[in-house]
């Protein structure tokens, strides 16, 4: 989707500043690696609020839930960006 696209949702959907709850799905071992993703793209005035994880019943992957309060929607373009470089994410909500 189209930055500009997604951010127009985002602000039609979301209140800013506000919290948003991010949602990945990796494998159990790049859940660092997805968490310091995160805490590299934190704009000022962002912070992690809350991380709760469930991994899947074969132990295959790990859904990780976190909840960051952002400032405005290009924070949260600008963490799912990080997200999505993170090698083995396999999907992100």
């Amino acid at each position: 989707m189209e930055r500009e696209t997604a951010r127009t949702l985002l602000v039609d959907q979301h209140t800013f500043p506000g919290t948003y709850t991010f949602r990945v799905i990796v494998p159990p071992e790049r859940r660092g690696a997805v968490l310091d993703a995160v805490h590299g793209a934190l704009s000022p005035g962002c912070s992690v609020l809350d991380v709760g994880e469930r991994p899947s019943r074969a132990g295959r992957w790990v859904g990780l839930h976190v909840q960051v309060h952002v400032e405005a929607a290009d924070h949260v373009l600008d963490i799912y960006g990080a997200v999505q470089g993170v090698e083995g994410v396999a999907m992100t909500l």
